[in-house]
């Protein structure tokens, strides 16, 4: 999820296009970003990504490759939502560079259709699936209530410095859900949880983004 904090409220707009299987995203008319679902990859992804002056920071590859970019890590394209290791199977590092011959250790995430797009909010619906279709996970990202809070942060007591709400995705909420109904211990994991406790670990394309960025910023 991505938020942004200014002394007025920004006009987001969304322009759908099914038949390119995207959906163009731009901020007080300017264009930021768009949320793509091509059949030929493993996930949806926000690509490519502008900064408030009009710069790409995301890289191009594969989608568009440059002559002086890395083509390592093909499944790091913009922005996504995944996990590693969903019942066995590994969600993050999927990309068409998997052989066929290893295809079934691995699981993707296939858009199902726009819930909606309106009033600042691109809702989504998607399945995790693994490699035979099977569905693991049908989870929306963006689903709030009617007066507009997120699922994923209502009733959270965590905040941040700023005293900002502190947002998981709903794996927070099926976590605390599922630790009340079984009394099992269950942990929600992060998205920045692992670079946060390894960022020696992050590659290249990481390294190079957030360098890019910064500059940028």
């Amino acid at each position: 999820m991505l938020t942004c904090c200014s002394g007025k409220k920004a006009d987001v707009a969304f322009v759908r296009d099914d038949a390119a299987r995207k959906v163009d995203i731009s901020v007080d008319g300017v264009y930021f970003t768009s949320y793509i679902y091509p059949e030929d990859m493993e996930k949806p992804v926000l690509w490519p990504i502008n900064s408030a002056s009009g710069k790409e920071i995301t890289r191009g590859f594969p989608r568009a490759p440059r002559a002086f970019e890395s083509t390592d890590h093909p499944h790091q394209t913009g922005l996504w939502f995944n996990f590693g290791n969903v019942n066995g199977l590994d969600f993050w590092n999927n990309s068409y560079a998997i052989p066929a011959e290893r295809k079934a250790a691995y699981g993707s995430v296939v858009f199902d259709k726009i819930v909606s797009a309106a009033d600042g909010k691109l809702v989504t619906l998607s399945n995790w699936v693994d490699n035979d279709g099977k569905v693991l996970i049908a989870v929306s990202e963006g689903i709030h209530y009617a007066d507009g809070r997120f699922v994923s942060e209502a009733e959270t007591s965590a905040t941040d410095g700023f005293g900002h709400a502190q947002l998981g995705g709903l794996a927070v909420k099926l976590a605390d859900f599922l630790k009340k109904r079984t009394g099992a211990k269950v942990r929600g994991i992060e998205l920045s949880l692992l670079q946060r406790c390894g960022a020696h670990l992050a590659s290249g394309v990481d390294l190079a983004e957030a360098e890019l960025a910064g500059r940028t910023a």
